[in-house]
């Protein structure tokens, strides 16, 4: 069981009313679901419009047997969004959350009963303990393009050439659900080296960017002009920062990373050419990979600390990167992605 680090009652219904929270002294915020509600509030009149359009199509006299099917299926359209819009209209979601630790507990019900009760962290540091940051002339995440490296090689470069200048720090939590099993969350919060890196790529800058959002007390990220659910109240979690990182979902994540984050600045530094059509590749130019040579040894020491010291750790991240990358940016896991964002509250 959770407690709460200054009085240490359990996280849960008890904190709801702590009398310390009135007098700004509590740690814990509480938050409700009032995105979803207006979303499901929508439906329900959408669903409504649906059925009153197809109950006045019916009783057109013109009307041919195949278009009345057509219509049958509108009505019972309408009549699915409306009461799968009133259904999650009874459903309330509370939150109490801790910025400065990560923990939360976070309670869904229906119609008042209960159906889940979530816990996430708190986070436990992953500091790095490989050799320190190594100079480079170039980007870690030009060259790990260099090399043939996909979009998971490229971001995976990134974060650690940044971890090992301690510009973000790694973190890891653990996510426990009444039902279902539990599971490990990596995260992310802005480090003390912020700046230290001799050289940052574009990548670099749009990581740093997104982990300094990871304490910003909102229900959602405002990234590049975009809108993103955050999948956590009180974490900047691996999914969230490929989220912002990709600015959402991308059919070809890697002709996205190749094609308009990393290639460009690697023909802008006359390494090399981006070609192809269907599949993107960064094609170098003869003279570059003398140029290069080092910062792709330096890149390759990079991933061999990382797997030396962490080697669990090391392998569950990258997997991680890889599947959140086929499961959320590309869309084929967007109903688990959706199911991941309900479940993390407003």
């Amino acid at each position: 069981m959770m407690l709460c680090e200054k009085c240490s009652r359990p996280l849960g219904p008890e904190l709801q009313t702590c009398p310390q929270r009135d007098e700004g002294a509590c740690p814990y915020q509480v938050a409700h679901n009032r995105l979803e509600i207006e979303q499901r509030g929508r439906a329900v009149w959408g669903g409504l419009a649906l059925c009153l359009v197809a109950a006045a199509s019916w009783w057109l006299p013109t009307l041919a047997l195949w278009a009345r099917v057509g219509v049958a299926a509108l009505f019972v359209l309408g009549v699915g969004m409306a009461l799968t819009g009133v259904l999650c209209l009874a459903r309330e979601q509370t939150i109490l959350y801790n910025l400065d630790t990560g923990q939360s507990w976070q309670k869904t019900t229906f119609l008042k009963i209960p159906l889940n009760q979530k816990t996430v962290g708190p986070r436990q540091p992953l500091p790095w303990l490989g050799s320190p940051g190594r100079w480079m002339r170039y980007p870690a995440s030009v060259a790990a393009l260099y090399r043939g490296g996909n979009a998971a090689d490229m971001i995976a470069t990134a974060l650690l050439q940044l971890l090992a200048h301690e510009e973000i720090l790694l973190y890891r939590a653990e996510s426990k659900a009444r039902f279902g099993n539990g599971r490990c969350l990596f995260v992310f919060t802005p480090g003390p080296g912020i700046g230290s890196a001799p050289v940052s790529g574009g990548l670099e800058a749009r990581i740093l960017e997104a982990v300094a959002l990871a304490q910003v007390d909102s229900p959602d990220f405002d990234f590049h002009g975009g809108h993103f659910p955050r999948s956590c109240r009180a974490l900047l979690t691996l999914e969230d920062l490929l989220v912002l990182v990709f600015e959402g979902e991308k059919a070809q994540p890697n002709n996205y990373m190749i094609g308009e984050v990393v290639g460009p600045e690697a023909e802008a530094l006359n390494l090399g050419l981006i070609k192809g059509k269907r599949a993107l590749y960064l094609a170098p130019h003869n003279n570059t990979r003398g140029r290069i040579g080092l910062d792709i040894r330096s890149v390759e020491q990079l991933h061999r600390d990382f797997w030396t010291t962490y080697p669990e750790v090391a392998k569950d991240l990258l997997i991680e990167i890889d599947l959140l990358i086929l499961n959320t940016i590309t869309g084929l896991g967007e109903a688990a992605s959706h199911r991941t964002q309900q479940d993390s509250g407003a």
